[in-house]
C-alpha cells in the first residue's frame, strides 16, 4: 500500500509541475524529482525509533489538522456556497 501512495504522490507531484512550469511533457521533470525523493528518504529515515516516535506523538495531532478539519472546513464552505448559489 506504502508503494502506491508514494507513486499516486510522485505521479501528482509530476503533473502539477508540468502544468506549473507549462510543460508539454513530463519527462525532463522525472530524474531531478527522483534524486529530490531520494535525498529526502535518506535524511529522513535515519533514525527508525525517532520516525515511529514521532509518528506516534506528533503526527497524529498534525494529522488531524491538515487531513481532518481544513478538508471538512472547505467541504461545508463549498456546500454553504452551492446552496447560496442555488437559492439566487
Amino acid at each position: 500500500m506504502g508503494f502506491n501512495k508514494i507513486s499516486l504522490l510522485y505521479l501528482s507531484i509530476l503533473q502539477g509541475m508540468k502544468t506549473v512550469f507549462r510543460l508539454k511533457e513530463q519527462n525532463p521533470l522525472i530524474y531531478p524529482l527522483s534524486v529530490l525523493f531520494i535525498i529526502v528518504a535518506w535524511n529522513t529515515y535515519i533514525n527508525t525509533v525517532y520516525v515511529a516516535d514521532i509518528i506516534q506523538n506528533v503526527w497524529s495531532s498534525y494529522a488531524l489538522l491538515h487531513l481532518l478539519v481544513i478538508p471538512m472546513g472547505l467541504y461545508l464552505i463549498g456546500l454553504t456556497r452551492t446552496k447560496i448559489l442555488k437559492s439566487k
